[in-house]
């Protein structure tokens, strides 16, 4: 039910993108675009996914991981809907090649992409604890860099 969910917000965003730019409005493109920038690690069915439920959300990420920046959801907070991959490691049929010792064992790192499943993020603004470190990001404006 809530992959249904997430599906739908996915195409009413992108629908509601395609419409705004038939129509001329590159103001939803460069939103678009200011999204991606924010969210350069994330697929963009995801990063329409975050900008339609968060159009304000700077940086985000998962329960755990806020919490190993010593920070903390705070309570009551709404999470941002994403799809996330379920990744499940290959199992490695070929044989191991006999060694004198005979304690060769061949361990494969390869993942196998099975599916996808919904999973919340997080906005730093719903989280509260250990300051983030300031990163200074350089954005574009006219031909120059702004500071």
């Amino acid at each position: 039910m809530a992959d249904d969910k997430v599906r739908k917000i996915a195409e009413e965003a992108l629908n509601r993108l395609a419409t705004e730019l038939d129509a001329g409005k590159s103001d939803a493109l460069q939103n678009y675009l200011a999204t991606m920038g924010r969210f350069h690690r994330y697929s963009w069915g995801n990063v329409l996914l975050m900008g339609s439920q968060r159009p304000t959300a700077t940086r985000v990420a998962g329960y755990h991981t806020w919490g190993d920046f010593g920070r903390h959801v705070k309570s009551g907070e709404k999470g941002i809907m994403i799809f996330a991959p379920i990744l499940v490691k290959q199992r490695d049929t070929s044989p191991v090649p006999p060694t004198p010792d005979k304690t060769a064992t061949k361990q494969s790192g390869v993942f196998r992409l099975t599916g996808f499943r919904t999973a919340f993020v997080f906005d730093v603004e719903q989280t509260e604890g250990k300051p983030l470190a300031d990163v200074e990001i350089a954005t574009v404006a006219n031909d120059s860099v702004v500071r």
